[in-house]
């Protein structure tokens, strides 16, 4: 390859996330082919800020709001001059453009979409969010590069925002780095896992509105009527007291699990019997590449990048949104009939850090 270029790559937070995962791994990878890279974020702080790398550098602009940030983004861009910078999620996406224009510096510019735009601006309520397809349909064309990290995302961006769809490149998340099998091998000492208890259905992420942990834990107690299960359900949110409560409604609560954020959620994912993922909508869902990459089986709502990733249902069932009956049904059958752990595997390590790293050096 050519020489390594300075990378920086900018996410507002360490919040846990699947984009601020992503550009972890990203960095990881950018430095393993070669590449000098620092991570850009305007508060260190967040659960997965002890993720990174010891290798990786971290600068911090300061301040609390994307769209206030773009002069200290000025300042750093002047100041440190990377060869490429890497923006992420929508503010962080204009302020950067707008930066750039201002420093005046002859940087690439590459733009990472990783949500579905459409559904983001619906789902959030605040102004902000509201005009970002025009905020996009502006200035997304003065990037050098506008990255997708699904065909699902490139389409949706085309059509919100109104920018030509061959103007967008789509590059998988980096999910299987060299150190994945080690981490999966991780032991994990609670007795749900152990060899002889009854299966475990694993739920990932932000306990938020969009992952709709609602219909999964209604789909879970419609199941338990036909066979021992247990449920868990990693990570935190608003949501917590709510899914709790529903869980006691529903006279589940000690089958339902809730024990927060973990670092490296793999050691539960390959000892579970099944990942649901009962999202709204995902652009890509890292959790599903994680649970193909284990050889663990799948069942996911039909909700933007995860029939993409399981080839339209090959890898894994696929169920409407919001249908908790539809996704208990499934998730009995695929208990009762599971697909073969290597063909699931083989699928998963399709979604590399050496593939992501050579695509975006492509972009370089």
């Amino acid at each position: 390859m050519s020489a390594g270029k300075s990378v920086t790559l900018f996410i507002p937070t360490f919040a846990a996330g699947g984009a601020e995962r992503v550009t972890i791994n990203l960095a990881a990878a950018l430095t393993a082919t070669g590449h000098k890279v620092t991570i850009l974020t305007q508060r260190p702080d967040g659960p997965l800020v002890n993720t990174i790398p010891p290798n990786i550098a971290v600068a911090t602009l300061g301040g609390n709001r994307s769209l206030l940030s773009f002069l200290p983004l000025m300042r750093y861009m002047q100041r440190a001059k990377p060869d490429v910078f890497i923006a992420n999620m929508g503010h962080g996406n204009i302020i950067s453009l707008w930066a750039r224009t201002l420093a005046k510096m002859p940087m690439r510019l590459l733009c990472c979409q990783h949500s579905l735009l459409s559904a983001e601006t619906k789902a959030h309520k605040n102004w902000q969010y509201k005009i970002l397809p025009l905020l996009y349909r502006i200035f997304l064309p003065w990037a050098d590069g506008i990255v997708a990290v699904s065909n699902a995302v490139a389409v949706d961006l085309a059509e919100t925002a109104h920018i030509p769809l061959d103007k967008i490149t789509v590059i998988y998340n980096p999910i299987v780095g060299p150190d994945f099998a080690e981490k999966s091998r991780q032991k994990n000492s609670h007795p749900w896992f152990a060899e002889n208890a009854p299966p475990v259905i694993l739920g990932i992420g932000r306990l938020s509105e969009e992952k709709d942990f609602t219909t999964l834990i209604k789909a879970f107690a419609l199941a338990r009527k036909n066979k021992d299960l247990r449920l868990v359900i990693l990570g935190e949110g608003s949501k917590r007291s709510e899914l709790q409560q529903l869980a006691k409604q529903l006279g589940i609560d000690e089958y339902v699990l809730l024990p927060g954020f973990q670092p490296n959620p793999l050691p539960f994912i390959r000892n579970a019997a099944l990942v649901a993922v009962s999202s709204h909508y995902e652009g890509m869902s890292n959790v599903v590449v994680e649970a193909l990459a284990c050889g663990t089986n799948i069942v996911s709502t039909n909700c933007g990048g995860p029939p993409e990733i399981l080839e339209a249902g090959r890898y894994g069932k696929l169920v409407p949104v919001g249908d908790d009956t539809a996704m208990a049904t499934a998730m009995l059958e695929t208990l009762d009939h599971p697909q073969d752990a290597t063909l699931l595997r083989q699928r998963g390590i399709h979604f590399t850090f050496e593939r992501a790293a050579g695509l975006y050096t492509q972009l370089f």
